[in-house]
C-alpha cells in the first residue's frame, strides 16, 4: 500500500546535529535540516503477504531512469516500512558514493539514526536526548543490497530483543506522540567521523503508518 508522503513531511524545520569535519579535535557539532536526498515514494507492506516478492515489484515499478534509489526498509514483525529516495546520481557526493560501494562490515559500522521525539512518555524522550544518535545497523540484523539502479538498507528490529521492548512502548504511547527520524553516514576514524544527513522522515501517530 503507498502512503502519502506529504503526511509524513513535517511543516516545521526540525535540525538533526551532525558531527563537523574535525570532530576528534574539536568534539563540536553542527544543525542540518535538509538531506542530500529527495522523498519520493512510502509503502507499508503486511507480512501475511509475500514481502520479498511485493518488495521486489514495488522496486522494479519505481526504477528511475538514469538515477539510483536510496531505500530504507523497517521490518516490524508483521508490520513492514519500504521508504524509497532518489537523488543518488544527481548530487556530487563522494561521502555516499563511497559508503554505498564499501563492504558490509563498513556499511554497518557507519550507519546510523537520529530521532527526536516529543511524546508525554520520559522513557521515550530521553531516547533522543541531545540529539544522541543509534547505531541501527550494528544493533540488530540488517542487510545491505547493491543493485545498479537500487540501494537497500533492510533493517529487522525485531531481531532485538531491547529494540522490540521499545517498539511496544512506542506504540502503546502512539496517541500524540511524534518523532522524526534522520538517517546519517559517518566517515571512518582517519577522516574525523565527520557525518552526513541523508533523509529524513517526520510521523505524527504511528497510526499513520500501521494501516
Amino acid at each position: 500500500m503507498e502512503l502519502n508522503i506529504d503526511d509524513f513531511k513535517s511543516d516545521n524545520e526540525t535540525y538533526y546535529m551532525l558531527r563537523t569535519k574535525n570532530y576528534k579535535k574539536n568534539k563540536l557539532k553542527y544543525p542540518k535540516n535538509k538531506g542530500l536526498l529527495d522523498f519520493y515514494k512510502l509503502y507499508y507492506i503486511n507480512s501475511n503477504e509475500n514481502y520479498d516478492k511485493i518488495l521486489q515489484d514495488l522496486i522494479e515499478n519505481n526504477i528511475i531512469k538514469d538515477d539510483k534509489l536510496f531505500i530504507i526498509t523497517f521490518r516490524f514483525n508483521n508490520n513492514n516500512i519500504v521508504m524509497m529516495y532518489r537523488g543518488v546520481n544527481t548530487i556530487n557526493n563522494n561521502f555516499l558514493n563511497k559508503y554505498i560501494e564499501a563492504g558490509e562490515k563498513y556499511q554497518k559500522m557507519h550507519f546510523k539514526i537520529l530521532p527526536i521525539i516529543k511524546s508525554n512518555s520520559k522513557f521515550l524522550n530521553f531516547l533522543s536526548k541531545d540529539n544522541k544518535p543509534i547505531m541501527m545497523a550494528k544493533k540488530t540484523e540488517t542487510k545491505f543490497i547493491n543493485k545498479n539502479n537500487y540501494f537497500i538498507i533492510s533493517v529487522n528490529l525485531y531481531k532485538n530483543l531491547l529494540l522490540r521492548g521499545v517498539i511496544n512502548k512506542i506504540k502503546s504511547n502512539s496517541d500524540g506522540f511524534k518523532f522524526n527520524i534522520g538517517f546519517t553516514i559517518e566517515t571512518n576514524e582517519k577522516d574525523n567521523l565527520k557525518e552526513e544527513l541523508l533523509c529524513d522522515i517526520h510521523v505524527n501517530n504511528l497510526k499513520d503508518i500501521f494501516c
